[in-house]
């Protein structure tokens, strides 16, 4: 059974014109003119519930329908991802308080950890190069915080950048696959789809969504088989329409909104689209968990920060006498709260006398940043007595330079860009990446914390005007008159067209 045909099940009632059958290899070869779609309307996504003994099917089934363009849609392809079982405790009340049922309980725990087994069973090694990447990026990208607040998003970023690294070709992907960590686009390909489901979460009781999208106009023409390719590989929707139609800029906005639940709202409202887009490449992150150990509302003090421009009062959030992981290390020492069913947050605080720039530069520090420690070493338990200020931390990074340090070049450059992988490109058309940036917001509080990331990247063609002629025949010239075989049947010179 194909995968669009274990998708048709899964999915059971659904409009079958929306679902046509995928194009046939030939065809998906040959590139194709998309026209203007005018009017647009907002994309949706299919939802598909997944019965537990169907859990098997998740990295199947996960893989966006190629759909044909119908009239007044910009939408060409949706994403369809699958749900997870949801924990006990996001259920029913069934299974909570004077109605509990132990047996329903262990039942519906079982699915929910078959299911979250199931999305961390990626292929062995498949984060050897996101491991690379941060290595070599962390550092650069923290150099920004100097004085200010600084976040960045790196699974984002790499994300973006895989898709960015599909559409293009020769040095220009080169470049982009050293940077990834990986040695050729088919190990990207796996690397950044299993990347996507092991970092998936959807289960009632934290979420950590990701979405990728990718945005064509309508004046130039495309690779069929790299646009589904990138819809497939890396679970993209693809939108096409015309950059300088607002309809069009707003289902970018909204789509991206939607995303992030709004988190983001002020920095999509300012984002538009270049009248010379190629192609513009989305990746987003919506994450947010409940502490294990919450803090108590009536504990939370306001406090002095001690910020690098002078001393500021917040509210700090108390906790005494838990028990938490934690390090010590050459300048800092570092705690690690753990969030319900949904990873931890690490804070580090740098040690009296050493600003967080200077651990920034300390390549060991670097290391253990990058490090998850699954098995809690160096780290080990410990009663903590702990104070953290409620923080709303957002930035906006332009990462162009940062991308240049770590080696990419080519595809910043418009004579020496290469996105033959997308377009035909001809020896004078000048396509390159002419954005790259990222805008990301957390928060915590006493429940929990929420983050969003959106990383977007923009390459636009600018084709060499038709080289121009004048001609004025007021001096001797040739002719040449051809059969219609191409055979020459009269070469003349005219000196005097009067004689």
């Amino acid at each position: 059974m194909k995968n669009e045909d274990k998708l048709l099940d899964a999915i059971g009632m659904i409009d079958e014109e929306l679902i046509p059958e995928m194009p046939k290899a030939k065809e998906s070869a040959a590139p194709v003119k998309h026209k203007k779609t005018g009017k647009s309307r907002k994309a949706f996504w299919i939802e598909i519930g997944i019965a537990a003994a169907a859990v098997i099917l998740v990295v199947a089934i996960a893989l966006p329908k190629v759909l044909y363009k119908k009239k007044n849609r910009a939408v060409k392809a949706e994403a369809v991802y699958p749900e997870m079982a949801k924990c006990p405790e996001a259920v029913s009340p069934v299974l909570r308080g004077d109605d509990y049922d132990p047996d329903a309980y262990r039942e519906q725990y079982e699915k929910w950890w078959a299911s979250r087994e199931e999305f961390r069973n990626q292929p062995e090694g498949y984060a050897d190069g996101f491991k690379k990447f941060l290595e070599k990026s962390t550092g650069t990208f923290a150099e920004e915080a100097e004085d200010k607040n600084f976040v960045y998003s790196p699974l984002s970023l790499y994300l973006c950048m895989c898709m960015v690294a599909e559409a293009a070709d020769g040095n220009t992907r080169q470049e982009i696959l050293d940077l990834l960590g990986v040695s050729d686009i088919e190990t990207l390909r796996t690397a950044s789809k299993a990347l996507f489901l092991a970092n998936y979460v959807d289960d009632g009781a934290g979420k950590c969504l990701l979405a990728n999208s990718i945005w064509m106009s309508d004046h130039f023409e495309y690779k069929n088989d790299t646009v589904e390719r990138i819809a497939t590989e890396y679970l993209a929707s693809v939108f096409s329409g015309d950059p300088e139609d607002e309809k069009y800029v707003e289902e970018f906005r909204n789509w991206l909104n939607r995303q992030t639940d709004g988190l983001l709202t002020d920095y999509v409202d300012d984002l538009g689209m270049d009248p010379n887009l190629l192609l513009m490449v989305a990746s987003t992150i919506n994450y947010s968990g409940k502490w294990e150990m919450r803090f108590h509302e009536d504990e939370t003090k306001p406090g002095t920060f001690h910020a690098p421009t002078g001393d500021v009062t917040c509210d700090f959030m108390n906790m005494e006498y838990e028990k938490f992981y934690c390090c010590t290390g050459d300048g800092y020492t570092a705690i690690e709260l753990p969030v319900s069913g949904n990873g931890k947050m690490r804070l580090i605080l740098p040690d009296q006398g050493t600003s967080v720039q200077e651990l920034m530069k300390e390549g060991d520090f670097i290391g253990f940043l990058n490090d998850n420690h699954p098995h809690n070493d160096p780290f080990y338990e410990a009663m903590v007595d702990l104070s953290l200020p409620k923080f709303d931390v957002s930035y906006k990074n332009d990462m162009i330079d940062e991308l240049r340090k770590l080696g990419i070049k080519d595809a910043f450059d418009e004579n020496r860009g290469n996105f033959g992988s997308i377009t035909d490109q001809g020896p004078n058309d000048k396509i390159y990446v002419k954005q790259v940036e990222q805008d990301v917001r957390v928060m915590i509080d006493e429940e929990g914390v929420k983050g969003a990331a959106i990383t977007i990247a923009m390459a636009v063609a600018q084709c060499a005007p038709s080289d121009k002629y004048t001609f004025v025949f007021d001096r001797p010239f040739i002719f040449e008159v051809f059969s219609d075989t191409g055979a020459p049947l009269f070469v003349g010179v005219v000196n005097d067209p009067t004689a």
